[in-house]
């Protein structure tokens, strides 16, 4: 376990919305999979919350093309964002239909 990932894990918060209503956001897993991911163990990271690949591949979009000025930075980003959000909001009605938002 890496410093950092250990460090992620013993500070990790805690959902408002799942400690009131005892169900999930569409962002919950979100931390332990950033933790597992800092570990270096993609499938665990995977499995906790997948949209959390795309969201990262969109932040890095994001600063690369902040850096550099392409011409389509404002389509990529949109582009990226629509597909980050759809994969969210696919995971979060996949779990609510598997049952695991109750869980």
């Amino acid at each position: 376990m890496s410093a950092l990932g250990e460090w992620f894990e013993q500070n990790q918060g805690s959902c408002i919305l799942k400690s009131n209503t005892g169900l999930d956001c569409p962002g919950c897993g979100a931390q332990r999979s950033f933790t597992a991911l800092l570990n270096g163990d993609f499938a665990e990271a995977w499995h906790h919350y997948p949209p959390l690949f795309p969201l990262l591949i969109t932040l890095v979009l994001i600063i690369a093309l902040l850096i550099r000025r392409h011409p389509q930075k404002g389509k990529i980003i949109r582009y990226s964002a629509y597909v980050t959000f759809a994969f969210i909001f696919v995971n979060y009605v996949a779990n609510w239909v598997s049952g695991a938002v109750w869980e």
